[in-house]
Formats: structure tokens, C-alpha cells, sequence
């Protein structure tokens, strides 16, 4: 590491450290220990929530995922608490973990890029899926889904739904407890980065 990168990670309060994991080897920048997580398990949960939804609550949607594009944008209420990195084909593959306090409650978003392009997005909201209704009406509206379909989400009352549209992004609405929201920017790029990733685990 740089002088100027320690320098940075000092006067930010965080602290570095390397770790090699089932041939992985994986740069954390961190404020508590705590925070550590394995980027393979939560590529691996991901992957396990689009492909569990059924068939029945896939959707196509127009034009771009507006509800993922938030997250990108500036927020000086969401604070980093760990950043990790590790190369995969050769390319780096980065996830940074945020807390932030929305109504004296905490949610969570996690941010993911590869070859430093935005690949996903994903938000953990802890609110017992009050808000799970509003959000699946707030993306899946008549302009995004077109007439036929949003005749049938409208009304949603399962846990699940999946909003895919032909620029190969995604977008999964559930309540698992709480309400998550998982946009990914790429399929193709999140599809080949699993493939790879999960021969460490199988």
C-alpha cells in the first residue's frame, strides 16, 4: 500500500488488512473488524435469490431501472463501514458495505463494481417489509411495465417479484423479513462473475 493511501485510510478512521480465503486474496478497508464479510457467500446468496424466483413473478420492464440509480448518486448520510477487493479474470471486482439511518432505523446497502463499472446494487431495509407494497408500486409502474402487464402486478401480493428489461439489467423486489431490493446493471457480467466465483465453493 502507498504512503498516501495509508496516510487516507488513517485520516478516515479506517484500517486495512489482506486475507487469502480459498485461493481469493482479498483487500478489506475497514472501520470494525466486525464488518468483515466473504464476497464468494454473498455473491453466492444473490444468485440464489434470482434464481429462486418462479417463473410467474418475472416481468419485463421498460427502459432503465430508475430504483437502483439512486443509490449511486452522493449521500452524505450513508457511511462506508468496509470496502473489499479481490481480482477476478484478472479484473477487480470491489463491494462496499453502507449503513445508513432512515427514520431511527438502520438499512444497509451494499455497492458493486467490476473493472470499476457500477455492477449492483443492493439495499437490506430493516422494517419488517412495511415497505415492500410501496416499492413494488413505486418501480413497477404503467410506463415501466405497459398496459397488459402492469395489470398484473398491480395488485402483487407475493413476496417476490423480478422486472427484467432488454439492456440486460434486472430488478428483484422481496420480503424476507424485512424488504430487499437487488438491481443488478449487468446480468451478463454478474452471471460469468458467479460461474467463477462459485467453483470455490462447490
Amino acid at each position: 500500500m502507498s504512503f498516501i493511501n495509508m496516510l487516507r485510510l488513517i485520516l478516515n478512521g479506517k484500517k486495512s488488512k489482506s486475507l487469502m480465503k480459498d485461493g481469493w486474496m482479498i483487500d478489506y478497508e475497514y472501520s470494525h473488524i466486525s464488518d468483515f464479510f466473504y464476497p464468494v457467500p454473498l455473491f453466492a446468496e444473490l444468485n440464489y435469490k434470482l434464481i429462486g424466483v418462479p417463473e410467474n413473478a418475472c416481468f419485463p420492464y421498460k427502459g432503465a431501472l430508475s430504483l437502483g440509480n439512486a443509490f449511486w448518486k452522493e449521500d452524505q448520510k450513508m457511511h462506508l463501514k468496509l470496502s473489499a477487493k479481490v481480482k477476478v479474470l484478472g479484473l477487480p471486482l470491489k463491494i462496499n458495505r453502507y449503513v445508513k439511518k432512515v427514520d431511527n432505523r438502520p438499512t444497509t446497502v451494499y455497492k458493486l463494481w467490476y473493472d470499476e463499472k457500477p455492477l449492483a446494487v443492493w439495499h437490506k431495509k430493516y422494517e419488517f417489509g412495511r415497505e415492500y407494497h410501496s416499492d413494488v408500486q413505486s418501480a413497477f409502474t404503467l410506463e415501466a411495465m405497459g398496459a397488459e402487464t402492469f395489470s398484473k402486478t398491480k395488485n402483487w401480493a407475493s413476496n417476490q417479484i423480478l422486472g427484467h428489461n432488454g439492456e440486460n439489467e434486472c430488478c428483484l423486489i422481496e420480503k424476507f423479513v424485512h424488504t430487499h431490493i437487488l438491481v443488478i446493471h449487468d446480468s451478463t457480467t454478474f452471471a460469468s462473475l458467479w460461474e467463477v466465483l462459485k467453483k470455490k465453493i462447490d
